[in-house]
């Protein structure tokens, strides 16, 4: 799935990209984002960490609104408190900037039977060097390195993900299960914050479904992963104790 963290993807090319390394991730990409896609098979364990939250972006193939589920990680646009640096402080990382700068896309096969996935990288990020530090991706024959065969495993397995969490985004959709969200609160130094924009799962609704629908749900999976996302909610909170200390270390420098 291509996000916004690629700037200029472009298929990965055996002679175009012969040579090229990668050095280890560096977060800053993903400095001035407040949130990053979340697929479901995510929601335990970025939930320990991060608030998951639901988003209108794009359109569906019929023209409605796409829902998404983000992990938030600031209190404010463009504001990233995972980042410091290179360096992203965060026990969990999200599976969207684990698979950078590499990802997956469908493009036409040439002989018109359909499509086909095929890797892309995004020739922007700095860390695509051409050695000999990092790691090779390509051999010298073309062919994938072991470290481009690993990428392609991940690559795959979130592709597939990402594949099927709006099914699980429409079918909150057609239970009427979300509402919007506002959070407000105030930080140590008496900073006030607000979030909004996002929607969450409407407890209330939860509660009110058939026993048939609930049943539906626990079977499915679904009823878990809601568990999960109405927990994650309680990290607003860490969000907010991680903005103060990282005011109180700037200050303090």
């Amino acid at each position: 799935m291509i996000t916004a963290l690629y700037k200029k993807p472009a298929l990965l090319d055996r002679t175009r990209h012969a040579g090229k390394h990668l050095l280890p991730l560096d977060a800053s990409v993903a400095a001035g984002m407040n949130a990053l896609f979340c697929t479901f098979g995510e929601f335990v364990e970025a939930g320990k960490e991060y608030p998951i939250l639901f988003v209108n972006s794009g359109t569906t193939e019929s023209g409605g609104p796409q829902l998404n589920p983000v992990v938030l990680l600031g209190l404010s646009p463009g504001e990233n408190l995972f980042v410091e640096g290179s360096q992203w402080f965060g026990r969990y990382v999200p599976a969207a900037l684990r698979c950078y700068p590499l990802g997956l896309t469908r493009v036409a096969r040439a002989d018109g039977t359909g499509d086909e996935l095929s890797v892309v990288i995004d020739e922007s990020y700095t860390g695509l060097v051409d050695g000999p530090q990092g790691v090779p991706l390509l051999s010298a024959t073309g062919e994938p390195t072991e470290t481009l065969t690993n990428a392609m495993k991940l690559l795959e397995l979130y592709d597939q993900e990402a594949q099927r969490t709006p099914l699980f985004c429409e079918r909150l959709r057609e239970l009427d299960l979300l509402k919007g969200m506002r959070a407000e609160g105030t930080l140590n130094d008496g900073e006030a914050f607000s979030v909004d924009g996002f929607q969450v799962v409407d407890e209330d609704k939860l509660r009110a479904l058939p026993d048939a629908t609930v049943l539906e749900l626990y079977r499915n999976g679904m009823l878990a992963l809601i568990y999960a996302h109405l927990g994650s909610l309680s990290c607003l909170q860490r969000l907010s104790d991680r903005k103060t200390h990282l005011k109180t270390q700037a200050a303090a420098a």
